[in-house]
Parts: C-alpha cells; structure tokens; sequence
C-alpha cells in the first residue's frame, strides 16, 4: 500500500478475503502463503464474491477485489517473496 486513498479498499479487500477464507477454506486470512493462491483459489474466490454480491444486489466488487489481489501478488513478486505464482 503505497498512497492513503488506497486504504479503504484493502481493508475492505481483508474483511471480503477473511470472510472468503474462513468459509471456504475454514481457516483464517493469516494462515495462508502465497504459494497457497492458485488459480482454483482464484476462481473459488470469484464465484464467492459474484455469489455474495448477488445476494446484496451489489455488482461491483468484482473487479475491484481482484484487482487488490493481483496487485498484492505482484507487489510480492517484485519485493523477491519466494513461491510466488
């Protein structure tokens, strides 16, 4: 996280990926590595969100919170954080 303005939307992403992880994978946010985000996590992770936005008659999360996510992966990645996508 590099500005101020960018704050709300990764504690917003946290809360979503905390509740995504507890619920699907029953453990929580802090437990996993990054080695532990593949594509079937990140497919999981959509269906999720589409899910819980229907439900909330919400549909713009979507993008946002992969966008958070594809950051912070490459952000990782760039910072030299083994086992990396």
């Amino acid at each position: 996280m590099t500005r101020i303005s960018t704050a709300p939307r990764y504690r917003c992403f946290s809360r979503v990926m905390e509740e995504f992880t507890l619920q699907k994978h029953g453990r929580t946010l802090s437990s996993f590595y990054f080695n532990d985000i593949t594509k079937e996590f990140a497919d999981d992770f959509s269906l999720f969100i589409q899910k819980r936005d229907a439900e909330r008659d919400n549909e713009g999360s979507l993008y946002g919170n992969l966008k958070v996510l594809r950051g912070l992966v490459y952000y990782a990645k760039n910072l030299g954080v083994p086992d990396i996508l």
